[in-house]
């Protein structure tokens, strides 16, 4: 089919060196046998004896590394455990399944959503996507006790935040200079994930395995 589409896209008067750009790409993910699902399945079995939250966590944190180099997936090599400086930064660690929550929202929404997702902390954001603070359960437990019914009575608005690229040991410097118990994750003033205190503990944890 490849040379089929070389032709009908010269055809269509597509320039040459496009055609090779991407078709290119094609026949090398062709002669390779790699996808993104197949590297993801490769990655695993390569270190299958681990951790599997470890080991996801490594392969997203290589993913981000290779788009960002913006590498063809034929050409991605399989994350080597603790040798790549992708496998220690935040982009690897963080929870991307957010919930967020408004400042004008009810304090009982928050706490439902905590309850459903067994978490600590909720982003909050305005109604243009922009982080303004963090609720936190000690927050909810304030909130009860000062009859506080809206989130911006009572959310931290000094969270802290981090990029994708922070080491851990940057990371876990800002953890400790907070109260929170948690890093807010942003790429060019864009929510991309929380890491928790639990998540560098697991995580340091491995790496002196």
């Amino acid at each position: 089919l490849i040379p089929a589409a070389r032709e009908g896209l010269a055809a269509r008067s597509v320039p040459a060196e496009q055609i090779d750009r991407y078709l290119g790409i094609v026949e090398a993910r062709v002669a390779s046998g790699q996808t993104g699902s197949r590297w993801l399945l490769d990655t695993y079995d390569a270190q299958r004896d681990r951790r599997n939250g470890s080991i996801w966590h490594e392969a997203v944190a290589a993913m981000m590394s290779n788009q960002q180099e913006n590498r063809p997936v034929h050409e991605w090599e399989l994350p080597d455990h603790g040798s790549t400086a992708a496998s220690a930064t935040l982009g690897g660690l963080m929870t991307r399944d957010l919930f967020t929550v408004r400042p004008d929202d009810v304090i009982d929404l928050a706490s439902s959503v905590m309850e459903w997702k067994h978490v600590r902390h909720i982003p909050v954001e305005d109604s243009d996507g922009k982080l303004v603070g963090v609720l936190t359960v000690r927050d909810l437990l304030n909130a009860s006790a000062q009859g506080v019914d809206v989130v911006r009575d009572v959310m931290r608005s000094d969270f802290v935040t981090a990029s994708p690229e922070t080491s851990l040991k940057d990371g876990a410097d800002k953890l400790l200079a907070s109260d929170l118990g948690c890093l807010l994750i942003v790429h060019h003033d864009q929510l991309m994930g929380i890491v928790t205190e639990r998540d560098l503990l697991s995580a340091l944890a491995e790496r002196t395995d």
